[in-house]
């Protein structure tokens, strides 16, 4: 079991117990100063040090401005590699129905299937991926 040593309404540390009988003689002041106590960790709970505890809810600390750059970074090149990702699977998709269309052998679904993925490629191409903010991606045909 998981139980966060609190001191003043932050989280020290995360200490890891056996079982509920384990914290019972164990001194949480003695080892981490006067009106230290713990408190358990239920399972799925992220907490850690400089967490902060009241009314019973851990709450994260808040980001640093070097840990916002790098998560808006991370999702800025997520954008990148959606789109990326998107326009590779759509010209695989459509290359063997050009070929088709190409060579004057295209069923009529294989041509309507063909410009439905050709507007599919249009639309991806408009959307720039440069961006932090959530992208609202059009529906592949």
């Amino acid at each position: 079991m998981n139980v966060a040593i609190v001191l003043n309404g932050s989280v020290l540390n995360v200490a890891y117990f056996e079982d509920n009988s384990d914290t019972k003689g164990f001194d949480f002041e003695q080892v981490n100063g006067e009106g230290a106590y713990g408190v358990p960790v239920e399972d799925g709970t992220a907490v850690g040090a400089g967490y902060t505890y009241a009314d019973g809810v851990f709450t994260a600390p808040p980001m640093t401005d070097e840990e916002i750059e790098q998560q808006r970074a991370q999702k800025l090149q997520m954008n990148i590699d959606i789109k990326a990702g998107l326009i590779s699977q759509t010209i695989r998709m459509m290359a063997p129905l050009q070929a088709a269309v190409d060579i004057g052998n295209a069923t009529d679904e294989e041509t309507s299937s063909l410009k439905t993925w050709q507007q599919y490629l249009v639309a991806l191409n408009r959307i720039d991926p440069n961006t932090s903010d959530d992208i609202d991606w059009p529906e592949a045909p």
